[in-house]
């Protein structure tokens, strides 16, 4: 069966088959079911504007309606998503100027993972990565937009996750998943340049130099390139899809009152 999410301005559909059902382990149960959400904002399953039916998400994972809102409530604190008075929760919808911010976040977060994994770098951590871009190449070459997808975030969290600090980690994971929803969103055609792999080697070749000054000049254009172009898809999509009455603010309230 499919379930229709209406949003203020599109239908959006999915099926029951785009949440796993969760194991039913008490001790992490919510922290099962807030990775399952995360992972369903991160593949697209969940898109930025889509309201959260408690209903049917606690009945397709298999958990009550509290163990789900303790989990959303914990997604609500990381600002994946935003709770409107009245109206419900829902998936965080980024300005353009957010999405500027969050992929600065990413460069100061990446930038440091790089120099790090720079001081430690192993055959090992290289034949990893040279896998990574493997993987992104294959996928770019057969077309499949969202394994490229995938295959792009799993080389760069690679890299967060050798650089041996797990607080580095979380940070980066707790922000991914507002640029991978965004990303689904904007389609292969304005993504393919963000996805080239030889601009990957370039990253990979910057952190096997050791040079602090060509890392951090290598990733920063990576990142500038990357911001301005989700930002300016996701500008020219507010300007078409978005009327005032209905815009959510950063702060997750409504552009004017609707009771």
């Amino acid at each position: 069966m499919i379930d229709i999410w209406i949003v203020d301005s599109y239908t959006f559909r999915m099926s029951p088959t785009d949440f796993g059902s969760i194991s039913n382990e008490r001790r992490t149960l919510r922290g099962q079911v807030r990775e399952t959400v995360r992972s369903a904002l991160a593949s697209g399953a969940l898109a930025p504007g889509v309201r959260i039916n408690e209903v049917d998400l606690s009945t397709s994972l298999g958990v009550s309606r509290g163990t789900l809102r303790e989990a959303l409530r914990r997604l609500e604190q990381e600002g994946l998503l935003v709770s409107v008075p009245h109206r419900g929760t829902f998936v965080r919808d980024l300005t353009p100027d957010e999405v500027t911010q969050v992929y600065g976040v990413r460069f100061a977060l990446e930038s440091y993972a790089a120099q790090c994994v720079a001081e430690r770098f192993t055959p090992d951590l290289r034949a990893t990565l040279n896998n990574r871009i493997d993987d992104l190449k294959r996928n770019v070459d057969a077309a499949d937009f969202t394994s490229a997808i995938t295959s792009d975030l799993h080389f760069h969290e690679a890299i967060c996750e050798a650089s041996g600090n797990p607080f580095l980690l979380d940070q980066w994971r707790s922000l991914v998943g507002l640029i991978a929803a965004v990303m689904h969103t904007a389609g292969s055609e304005l993504l393919r340049p963000l996805q080239d792999p030889t601009e990957h080697v370039a990253l990979l070749e910057s952190i096997e130099s050791g040079d602090a000054r060509r890392i951090e000049d290598t990733w920063r254009a990576h990142f500038d390139k990357g911001a301005s172009t989700v930002a300016e898809f996701v500008r020219s999509r507010h300007a078409i899809t978005v009327e005032p009455s209905t815009a959510l603010s950063p702060a997750g309230e409504t552009a004017s009152a609707d009771g």
